[in-house]
């Protein structure tokens, strides 16, 4: 995860450099200059596709952190907890997508074409039934081990909560964009089940990292008051 930080981090820094080049005006030798620029933001976007080719199906993992796993629809105080990542999709008109459970009661409309994603004893369960009184819908991208295929062939970048085996739970993200079909199918290569979460517009989460927030993409954080839904670890 700190390396794809430090990797983007770098790659802008070049390109912000490149671009400064290209714009000054300078006394002597302006357009060796901005030719210099115009070379660092050609290297920057070659350097970059090549990353996307090289690593186009690459993910990366971590566990989540000790504490109790939950699902809201209240916007938690980041002092109050070690992860939070969007969960079910959010609508344009600022409502939750599919249904929901709070406290044993279903809210809003239910999605056939959608999976249930139940949160009990600080564990999750993808399956196409409730197993508790609190979740949310989503895409069930891995169910007992078997990838589940999709229509969907848009290149995004997906993130997914997962479990193994041993039944532990892992934020999956993957480096570069694909589709739903390769996202499910590397998945399955590690995870026994494994679910879709929101990573559209609305996909900026974080964890913490010896009590430091650790944003896990910094493209959508303008976005963060039009998110409506959340897990979380306390």
């Amino acid at each position: 995860m700190f390396i794809r930080i430090l990797v983007e981090i770098l790659f802008l820094s070049v390109l912000l450099w490149g671009l400064v080049l290209m714009g000054r005006k300078y006394k002597k030798n302006g357009g060796l200059k901005k030719f210099s620029g115009l070379l660092l933001v050609l290297a920057d976007i070659v350097g970059l596709l090549f990353l996307i080719f090289a690593f186009r199906q690459s993910l990366y993992s971590f566990r989540l952190p000790e504490g109790e796993l939950h699902w809201t629809d209240q916007r938690p105080v980041k002092d109050s907890v070690k992860m939070c990542v969007p969960a079910a999709y959010s609508t344009p008109n600022g409502k939750i997508l599919g249904q929901y459970l709070k406290d044993g009661k279903a809210y809003g409309d239910l999605r056939t074409d959608y999976g249930r994603a139940s949160i009990k004893n600080n564990i999750f369960y993808a399956d196409y039934r409730w197993h508790s009184g609190e979740g949310f819908q989503q895409h069930t991208l891995v169910l007992d081990s078997e990838p589940k295929h999709f229509r969907d062939k848009r290149y995004k970048v997906r993130r997914a909560i997962a479990k193994n085996s041993a039944g532990e739970a892992f934020l999956v993200q993957s480096h570069f964009p694909m589709t739903l079909n390769e996202f499910a199918l590397k998945l399955s290569q590690n995870y026994t089940n494994a679910l879709n979460l929101d990573m559209g517009h609305c996909g900026y989460g974080y964890c913490k990292w010896h009590n430091i927030c650790v944003p896990l993409s910094f493209w959508t954080y303008m976005n963060v008051n039009e998110q409506t839904n959340w897990l979380i670890v306390k």
